[in-house]
């Protein structure tokens, strides 16, 4: 039995592990993405026009073609900028923001669109000047323009044969809102980063504390179904009550000693989880030691199941059933082996939700500790059933015996 514990603390571990990775798995999925494949993955549309920030713009554009209004032109606020010359424009262009490693790390898909269609980091401007600049950054695209000779702080930009006016203030107090709120997106990105190291190694630390009960609960309950298999005794002078009774404080007993051996309450301290550990430190042996108590039962119930349903099958193939596999699955699915299965996942799995700790890793310490008992429970029934074989009763047509 020793190989199966390894294998299910490495499933339990595994479990956990993965539960972190998927977490973390939207947020890094697209650092060795190009911009170009990542608008491929999402969608074109989805990078600007279908933005919430970006479409409230392309809103109020609409409706001030409705209503001969016009619009302010974030590059130069003194002109008159018509509806239909505008454009939306990122002051920041979306590929220099999505090239930020930083933001790739920290941001999901959502985030890192957020950050790309801040309201700060968008404004109206000609359309020409828009299609020109396209993902050039501001500074160097200004750097193509000439200072107007009559308009001080304002520079002309010549596109196709028109000239278009930009007031470098404007152009500085846009780039300064854009380059601000993008700070902020970075400086979130960082924090979700430091706090995702951080979630996963708290996580892997009580997880790690977990798992330490966990194992020592199942290493003493295998020496304890290993004694029990060979030297508990049914049918001795002390009965089956008394012996479930002093399997159960001997199982008490070691737990509670194993316990403190391993500094599991020192470990939950420094992690600030007492309270959680405390129930564990009930629930999960209590649990075992449920289960210890039921195994006599179980092994009988599986000893009685198991022969009649080999009289079943032997049956089933002797008739002339057409559906004989069909038949002899049925029979089955509905031995011992299974209803135990269900029954104890059912038992550990409620005993473990009400402890918080514990509940969030209820999938696998179930799977792992019903596990144990269905594979116990089998070889329980076997070793009873050979040491005790004289003690049953067997029935055969009208007749019955019984050996002393």
């Amino acid at each position: 039995m020793l190989p199966f514990k390894g294998q299910c603390l490495r499933f339990f571990l595994n479990q956990t592990a993965n539960s972190i990775d998927d977490h973390s798995q939207a947020k890094y999925e697209n650092l060795s993405e190009s911009y170009k494949e990542f608008g491929g993955r999402i969608g074109e549309h989805n990078l600007r026009s279908s933005h919430e920030n970006f479409s409230a713009m392309q809103d109020q554009r609409a409706d001030a073609k409705g209503t001969f209004s016009t619009l302010e032109d974030g590059y130069n606020k003194d002109a008159i900028l018509q509806p239909h010359d505008a454009d939306i424009e990122h002051v920041i262009a979306a590929k220099d923001i999505y090239s930020s490693t930083l933001l790739k790390a920290g941001t999901t898909d959502k985030e890192l669109l957020d950050a790309m269609n801040d309201s700060g980091n968008l404004i109206f401007t000609n359309s020409s000047v828009n299609r020109s600049k396209r993902d050039v950054p501001l500074g160097e695209f200004l750097e193509n323009s000439v200072p107007h000779p009559d308009k001080p702080g304002v520079r002309v930009m010549t596109i196709k044969g028109e000239q278009y006016e930009l007031n470098e203030e404007d152009c500085n107090a846009a780039l300064e809102q854009a380059q601000k709120v993008l700070n902020q997106h970075k400086s979130s990105a960082a924090v979700e980063i430091g706090m995702t190291a951080v979630k996963s190694g708290a996580t892997m630390a009580v997880q790690q504390v977990v798992g330490m009960i966990v194992v020592e609960t199942i290493d003493i309950f295998m020496d304890e179904i290993k004694v029990f298999s060979k030297e508990f005794k049914l049918f001795d002078e002390k009965g089956m009550v008394q012996n479930v009774k002093e399997t159960k404080e001997r199982l008490t007993q070691r737990l509670t000693q194993r316990f403190e051996e391993r500094q599991i309450w020192a470990k939950a301290k420094t992690l600030g989880i007492e309270a959680g550990v405390s129930g564990a430190l009930s629930v999960i042996p209590q649990i075992l030691i449920s289960m210890a108590t039921k195994i006599p039962a179980f092994a009988l119930g599986l000893i009685r199941e198991g022969t009649l349903s080999c009289v079943r099958c032997v049956r089933i193939m002797s008739s002339n059933d057409e559906n004989k596999l069909q038949s002899i699955s049925i029979i089955m699915a509905s031995t011992a082996s299974a209803v135990v299965g269900l029954y104890v996942g059912r038992v550990i799995s409620t005993g473990l939700a009400s402890v918080p700790l514990l509940n969030q890793f209820n999938s696998q310490i179930t799977a792992i500790l019903s596990g144990l008992v269905v594979t116990a429970v089998p070889l329980v029934a076997i070793y009873v059933f050979d040491q005790n074989k004289s003690k049953f009763t067997f029935a055969l047509g009208n007749k019955t015996t019984a050996e002393a």
